[in-house]
């Protein structure tokens, strides 16, 4: 798989990314669950462990801060040829390939979590209506509308910030330099 960057749009929910991992979570970032499963995503993204692995750190990190805690997730981990994804509660995520086709991992029955692999080279995660309603007041305190919110920023490894979703795509190639000089 291709080196890959995020962007999250900011909103009310809590983004974290790690070594070719990234998770969604409902919980705020100021919340005492958000420092433990940062501390779980780091740890995770060691280089000795794959992305694989990393996703099920972070899920057990999850499950030991009670799902109540916190609330609706998704994690997807980068894995050879698409993304492992998890997604609990509201979470959605959609994986695609550089065509058409889309793959969209959302819990629609009674269940813990789903937890697939699917292939693809983007991906979108999100939480179903995790936008606040127009001029409603985030968990900040601040208002937004569809028409002020804000543009999608960077989310580099070890950034834990407030947000309503994340897109992971391959990063840009660096450009070469045509001919040479004789």
């Amino acid at each position: 798989m291709p080196q890959m960057q995020a962007t999250c749009a900011p909103g009310a929910l809590t983004a974290m990314a790690g070594r070719e991992v990234w998770l969604l979570f409902e919980a705020p970032v100021t919340s005492p669950a958000t420092a433990s499963i940062r501390a779980a995503v780091d740890s995770a993204s060691q280089p000795d462990n794959s992305a694989d692995d990393a996703a099920s750190v972070v899920l057990a990190a999850l499950v030991d801060e009670g799902l109540k805690a916190v609330g609706s997730f998704v994690i997807l981990a980068a894995v050879p040829d698409g993304f492992r994804v998890i997604v609990h509660g509201r979470g959605t995520a959609t994986v695609s390939d550089e065509g058409d086709a889309l793959t969209t991992v959302v819990v629609t029955s009674p269940t813990l979590w789903i937890d697939q692999i699917c292939p693809g080279v983007r991906a979108r995660m999100s939480l179903s209506d995790d936008s606040p309603p127009p001029h409603a007041p985030d968990r900040g305190g601040a208002t937004s509308s569809p028409s002020t919110r804000a543009e999608a920023v960077p989310l580099r490894q070890s950034d834990v910030v407030a947000a309503r979703s994340i897109e992971i795509a391959p990063a840009p190639r660096p450009s070469r330099a045509v001919g040479s000089p004789h």
